[in-house]
């Protein structure tokens, strides 16, 4: 049986203001999001660069590693394609870049 909203109450649906306000909450879930890969991969080279002997820089750079990698995924899906730019201005390393894409 299909029942159908009380006039008084379909008339006040939006249903292009509803779409307008779930793209707006998608977009500033993407750019928060965007943000925390960012300032985790700002910890985990500032951890990098302060790492000591060889077992620490290799446990940091594999972890700047995966914030790097999840860092451009997130770019990604905010539609920002090239992360060379953001990565470089970032300061993260080759050696970081290289090791993203081992998996």
């Amino acid at each position: 049986m299909t029942r159908s909203l009380p006039d008084r109450i379909a008339g006040r649906l939006d249903p292009e203001g509803a779409v307008a306000a779930v793209a707006a909450e998608v977009i500033q879930e993407k750019a928060e999001a965007l943000a925390d890969t960012k300032r985790k991969l700002k910890e985990r080279l500032a951890a990098l660069a302060e790492a000591t002997d060889d077992t620490e820089r290799a446990q940091a750079l594999r972890a700047a590693a995966d914030a790097a990698y999840g860092f451009v995924i997130q770019r990604e899906l905010c539609g920002l394609r090239d992360s060379d730019g953001a990565l470089a201005q970032l300061g993260a390393p080759r050696a970081v870049i290289v090791r993203m894409g081992v998996r």
